[in-house]
């Protein structure tokens, strides 16, 4: 970020006498918004505890079905290590997760993680 862009983080926390920096309130407001503040184009936690549906949490409306037909043959929730994470989808090679169609921003840079 350039010095004007951090400003009005560094700003803020000095008039409310915040006990973090400039950058710590950003990371904050961020992760509220992801889409806004990352240009994030979709994000599944697939994390849910039942249902069709991975939902998007980037805030874009990209919700995933999962597939091939729900709910007898479709990636199957396990717990998670921590239990306070939710449930994981467990995936056996048949199973996957139907996305609508996206417009994915021509920036050079793409990342998929899974």
């Amino acid at each position: 970020m350039t010095l004007a862009q951090k400003l009005p983080y560094e700003t803020y926390v000095v008039e409310h006498k915040l006990k973090m920096s400039g950058f710590n309130y950003f990371i904050k407001v961020a992760q509220a918004d992801l889409y806004t503040h990352s240009n994030l184009v979709a994000y599944w936690s697939m994390n849910e505890l039942s249902g069709a549906t991975a939902f998007d949490y980037s805030g874009n409306g990209h919700h995933a079905t999962l597939k091939p037909t729900y709910p007898s043959d479709c990636p199957r929730r396990d717990d998670s290590f921590k239990k306070s994470y939710g449930k994981a989808l467990h995936f056996d090679g048949n199973d996957y997760l139907q996305t609508p169609s996206f417009a994915i921003p021509n920036t050079g840079i793409l990342t998929i993680e899974a």
